[in-house]
C-alpha cells in the first residue's frame, strides 16, 4: 500500500516533463500563500512528497523526532553534506569563477553552499515548485533561481557563464534529455568554461536506460512514468555525450577519493570535469 501511495503522491505533483517532481502548477501557488511565518515549515513538507530529496526516514538517527522535527533534520543533513563536498573538492575546481550555473539546483542546498564563495550563482531546475521551496529555505542576495524551459534560459546570455556545476542529476535524466541539458550547458558557457558533472556509472544496482525501458511489468512501466528513474551509464558513454555537446575531458574521479571516504554509498560515483572547446 505505501509503493501504491507513494506513486500517486508523485503523480499528484508531477509537472508535464519526464521526471518534473514538484512541477505541478499547484505546488509553487500554494506557497505564495502560505503565510511568511510558516513558508519554511510547508517548503520542507512539500519537498517531502517528492522522491528526490528526503529519502532516510527510517534511519534510527531520526528515531522520536516528530515529522517537523525530522525535515528540520535532514535538511540540516542535506546542508552539511552539500558544505563537505564543496570544502573537500569543489571549492579548489572553481578558483578564478566569478558566475557560475547550477544545473538541476533541485531545493538549492549545493547553491547556497557556495554562495559565500562566488559573485553570482544562476541555479536552475525543470521543477518550479522545488525552486519555490529553495528561494526559501535556501535564498541568498547572490543566487538567482529560474526555471530551465525555454523561457527561464532565455534570461541566460549565451556564453556568460564561467562554470556549470550538477550534482544528481544526470543519472535521474534519459539519454535524450541528457544531451539536451549538456547542449544547453555548452550554450551558456564561455569558450574554455569548465563544466564539473556528477555521475553514476553503471553497476550492479544501476540499471542502464535500455534495462529500464524493457521491464514490460506493470511494476517496472509505473516505476518509470512515476518513480525516480536511476540510469547507470558507462565513462565511455558521458565521454561520447560531452563530445557530441562540445567539451573536452579532463578527468573522471572517483567520488569515493575526492571525499576520502570508503563509503559503498559512494561506489560507482564519479566526478566528471570538462572543458568546453
Amino acid at each position: 500500500m505505501s509503493k501504491a501511495f507513494d506513486l500517486l503522491k508523485w503523480g499528484l505533483t508531477l509537472g508535464k516533463d519526464e521526471q518534473n517532481f514538484l512541477g505541478a502548477r499547484w505546488v509553487p501557488a500554494f506557497l505564495r500563500r502560505v503565510p511568511e511565518r510558516s513558508k519554511r515549515k510547508w517548503a520542507l513538507r512539500v519537498l517531502d512528497l517528492s522522491p528526490h530529496y528526503f529519502l532516510f526516514p527510517n534511519n534510527p538517527k531520526y528515531k522520536g523526532l516528530s515529522k517537523d522535527e525530522y525535515l528540520e533534520a535532514i535538511a540540516d543533513d542535506a546542508r552539511i553534506s552539500r558544505e563537505k563536498i564543496r570544502d573537500s573538492f569543489l571549492l579548489s575546481k572553481l578558483e578564478d569563477v566569478g558566475s557560475l550555473i547550477d544545473w538541476g539546483c533541485g531545493p538549492g542546498f549545493m547553491a547556497k553552499a557556495l554562495s559565500p564563495h562566488l559573485k553570482k550563482i544562476t541555479a536552475v531546475d525543470i521543477s518550479a515548485g522545488a525552486l519555490a521551496c529553495a528561494e526559501i529555505i535556501n535564498g541568498a542576495d547572490n543566487i538567482r533561481y529560474i526555471v530551465g524551459d525555454r523561457k527561464g534560459l532565455s534570461t541566460i546570455k549565451d556564453g556568460s557563464a564561467d562554470a556549470v556545476i550538477s550534482f544528481h542529476l544526470f543519472q535521474h535524466l534519459s539519454d535524450k534529455i541528457a544531451r539536451i541539458v549538456l547542449s544547453n550547458a555548452s550554450s551558456k558557457l564561455r569558450s574554455g568554461g569548465k563544466l564539473i558533472v556528477h555521475v553514476q556509472t553503471e553497476n550492479d544496482i544501476w540499471r542502464t536506460e535500455e534495462e529500464w525501458r524493457s521491464d514490460e511489468s506493470l511494476k517496472g512501466r509505473m516505476k518509470l512514468r512515476y518513480g525516480l528513474n536511476c540510469f547507470g551509464r558507462s565513462q565511455v558513454d558521458y565521454q561520447q555525450m560531452l563530445g557530441e555537446a562540445g567539451f573536452e575531458v579532463e578527468s573522471f574521479e572517483d567520488m569515493s577519493d575526492l571525499m576520502r571516504e570508503n563509503s559503498t554509498e559512494l561506489d560507482g560515483q564519479v566526478i566528471v570535469t570538462a572543458y568546453k572547446y
